[in-house]
């Protein structure tokens, strides 16, 4: 190979190269560095969510105070949620009452199977399976 063609191909190869780390210097600037108009943030920022969502109640960090894993950041307010609880325990109660009459209708319908209907009693006997 002549040392023209052997010029030309390292020549190539280093403007492919420079490009390259162009491109990759680019991406990094606009896609893992967030930046803003007045300013560019270079350290890499991850997006925080509550498991729950509610209002926030207190806040534990200040601005780039730096954190580790299991750090609490902030306290959302119970209310919204014991509120919540306290309403699906009521419907659970009210299911299970639900139940007992369904279960209690059934067994008196069974015990007056002669004096009353065998539709009242299919009836009472379907009752109790959807209360179930």
């Amino acid at each position: 190979m002549s040392i023209v063609r052997l010029s030309k191909v390292a020549a190539t190869f280093a403007c492919g190269l420079l490009a390259l780390c162009l491109a990759l210097q680019l991406w990094q600037a606009y896609v893992l560095a967030p930046w803003t108009r007045d300013g560019r943030v270079s350290a890499q920022v991850i997006r925080i969510a509550p498991e729950v969502s509610g209002s926030v109640e207190a806040v534990f960090v200040a601005d780039n105070q730096r954190v580790a894993r299991g750090d609490p950041l902030y306290r959302i307010d119970p209310r919204s949620y014991r509120l919540a609880v306290r309403q699906r325990e009521a419907e659970l109660e009210q299911a299970r009452e639900t139940l007992r009459q369904r279960d209690e209708q059934w067994r008196r319908r069974m015990q007056l199977a002669g004096a009353v209907s065998r539709e009242e009693v299919a009836n009472a006997g379907r009752a109790l399976r959807i209360a179930r």
